[in-house]
Parts: C-alpha cells; structure tokens; sequence
C-alpha cells in the first residue's frame, strides 16, 4: 500500500511499503509485511509483525509475537494507542484483547 496517511479497519493481512506515512490500522487476525518504509509512523496490532529496511520509523504495536526486524535503523517501538469506537471488541475478536508488551521485545534478525 503506498499513500500519505491512511486509516483501515483490516482483518487479513496487509503488506505496507512507502515513504513520510502514518499508517493506523485496526486489529489484524493474521500477520503484517513492512518493508521499505522511510520516514514512517505505524499504528497497528496483529499476531505477527515483520519489518524489513524500514529507516527512521515509529511504531505503536500490539502483537501477539515478538515484532521481527531485518536492515532497519533509526526504527522506534512503543505501545499501541489505536482508539476508536468498537476496538476493544475488535480487539477480542482478533485474539489481541491482552495487552502482551511485546512490542518492546523486538527481535533484530541482522544483528
């Protein structure tokens, strides 16, 4: 998906690429690509995360497994913020209602 800024309500699982983005994306039943992002701002929650050659981005994740990095620099992890009316509902139905804090357990498969 290559936009400025974007809101979805996704339930499969979405590949993102692009540069100078915010990207905020309801509860994800299966996994999340990133790749070749710049000068990005994610807002997401899923079972899986992976992030490859992303540079200088923010991410704000819930996810159920440790996110995955690979040829990344300058990337930022915190707690996901998503609001909306029905998330904590989407949330449960998603299996991602319990707040795991693995996204502050990244995972640097190039390290």
């Amino acid at each position: 998906m290559e936009s400025k800024d974007s809101v979805l309500r996704v339930l499969d699982s979405p590949r993102f690429r692009g540069k100078e983005n915010k990207v905020y994306v309801g509860p994800v039943f299966g996994s999340v690509l990133i790749e070749e992002v710049t000068n990005c701002v994610f807002v997401m929650a899923s079972h899986q995360i992976r992030i490859h050659q992303a540079k200088k981005c923010d991410f704000y994740l819930r996810v159920r497994s440790r996110p995955i990095i690979e040829d990344s620099d300058g990337v930022r992890f915190a707690p996901y913020c998503l609001k909306y009316e029905g998330i904590e509902k989407d949330l449960e139905e998603a299996n991602l209602g319990e707040e795991t804090g693995n996204w502050s357990k990244v995972d640097d498969f190039k390290w």
